[in-house]
């Protein structure tokens, strides 16, 4: 009974529980020799029936730098170890990004976009203004509520500037579904033929 107990409390804080990601001034501008700004910060919570935090972590650039140093030499046998299997590491992760249901619970995004035709730049604006607009419909709360402008940059140059600040939501049960597709060994169908079979084996001649 105790553990009957202990996998119903287990199963209804996975049901219940959300990660809550938190973009507090983030800034990128791709012509500075530093593309992000020092002062941002990403909050990471996991809170139980919505709005209860049971755990939380916050992220600094100086945190992603510190990181980063002590990965500096793993880097590569990660890399080469992911080359080795590219194709397969494509279809699970896109499989996976299918699967995530995240929602914006608040928003403040402008960007500030130029390429080196200014014609180009003319057009390329209100198609992104749109896609925007339309993901932000399928995904916010309260749209009324969120803002975002994109605007145009001719000075005959490719540059991004983006300022960013947010609040974001997935569904544990999401997460946990990602990492089982991500996980999944992809087996060999009852009819699928194998690799190293050749076309012609059960040909008559």
């Amino acid at each position: 009974m105790v553990f009957l107990f202990i996998l119903f409390i287990i199963i209804l804080l996975v049901l219940f529980s959300r990660i809550r990601i938190e973009i507090i001034n983030f800034k990128f501008y791709s012509m500075r020799p530093k593309h992000t700004n020092n002062n941002y910060k990403i909050v990471i919570k996991l809170c139980v029936f919505t709005k209860i935090p049971i755990l939380k972590v916050t992220i600094t650039k100086l945190k992603i730098d510190k990181l980063i140093l002590k990965l500096k030499g793993k880097i590569k046998n990660v890399e080469m170890k992911f080359l080795s299997d590219t194709n397969q590491i494509d279809k699970k992760f896109i499989k996976a990004m299918k699967k995530i249901n995240l929602m914006i619970k608040r928003i403040n995004l402008n960007i500030e976009l130029g390429t080196e035709n200014a014609g180009f730049t003319a057009i390329i604006i209100p198609l992104l203004s749109t896609l925007i607009s339309i993901i932000f419909r399928k995904k916010v709360e309260n749209y009324n509520r969120q803002f975002f402008r994109i605007s145009p940059i001719y000075i005959n140059q490719n540059l991004i500037n983006i300022i960013v600040s947010g609040i974001f939501e997935i569904k544990m049960i999401h997460i946990i579904n990602i990492i089982y597709v991500l996980s999944k060994k992809e087996g060999v169908k009852k009819n699928e033929r194998t690799s190293n079979r050749r076309p012609y084996d059960y040909s008559y001649e």
